[in-house]
């Protein structure tokens, strides 16, 4: 592959076609299920392909069609085993790393 010294491509999704899925603030819907659901995402997927290539992007990406949202795949990896930290003690972390660690 060939790529000019400065490569072009996006970072994030393309919007979804509204017949394939319902979007309620951060929660998606798909309309259909099973094959007929697979076949849609992938002719989603073709359209987005396209699409990149007539504005000229040099890096293709699916545009996650396929993903219910952001951190789905962030989630999805995630087992019961792995420790959680609250936000509390992120935030102090991060403080405290700063040198402004809350006493």
């Amino acid at each position: 592959m060939h790529l000019p010294p400065i490569a072009t491509t996006t970072v994030g999704s393309f919007p979804r076609p509204n017949c394939l899925a319902h979007r309620t603030r951060s929660h998606i819907t798909f309309r259909l299920d099973g094959a007929l659901l697979q076949e849609a995402l992938d002719d989603a997927t073709l359209l987005i392909l396209k699409r990149q290539e007539e504005i000229g992007l040099d890096l293709l990406t699916d545009g996650e069609q396929r993903r219910h949202h952001f951190i789905s795949n962030v989630l999805a990896a995630w087992d019961a085993s792995t420790p959680s930290i609250s936000v509390s003690q992120t935030t102090t972390a991060a403080l405290c790393s700063n040198g402004a660690c809350p006493v």
